[in-house]
Formats: structure tokens, C-alpha cells, sequence
């Protein structure tokens, strides 16, 4: 089974892993975690962060990705009306 992992989409990318039913952790796949086994660690991911899907994945990748948007704006507008003042 391919999975394509989103929790770092926008620094990373999406990461796309092939791995087999016993991977995933909960028997409901839409709460259930998945478990990677690396040479070195292994990587644990919650859903929303990884999906069987390709679409979905894309789709969650880009509303982070207007998430993050909407916040860097919202520190923009803050910075601006910043006022300094010596007490």
C-alpha cells in the first residue's frame, strides 16, 4: 500500500512511502496512526499527516499551505502596526 505523508508538505514536500497493512496501527484507518519502520528510527504519523490517497493528500498539503498563508499575514499586519517606545 502506497501512503503519502503531509506533515511536513511545506518544508519537505509530500513524501511518498510504500508500505504493508501491518504498518498501520488502528483497525478504524480513519483515526489509526501508521508506523515507518527506518534503518535508523522509526517515524509515527496521525491522521490528518498521512493519507492512502493522492488527492487527499494534495488537497490537505494546500490548505496548509493558505493556513500558513493566512497566518504570516495576520504577523504582517501585527509587525506594521507595531509602535516602539522607550520607557
Amino acid at each position: 500500500m502506497i501512503v503519502y505523508i503531509t506533515k511536513y508538505a511545506l518544508s519537505k514536500g509530500i513524501q511518498k512511502y510504500e508500505v504493508s497493512e501491518n504498518h498501520i496501527v488502528s483497525e478504524d484507518i480513519e483515526y489509526s496512526h501508521i508506523l515507518i519502520r527506518g534503518a535508523r528510527y522509526n517515524e509515527e504519523y496521525f491522521k490528518p499527516d498521512w493519507h492512502t490517497n493522492k488527492e487527499e493528500s494534495l488537497i490537505q498539503a494546500e490548505l496548509m499551505r493558505l493556513k500558513k498563508i493566512s497566518s504570516l499575514s495576520k504577523q504582517i499586519v501585527k509587525l506594521r502596526g507595531l509602535k516602539f517606545k522607550v520607557k
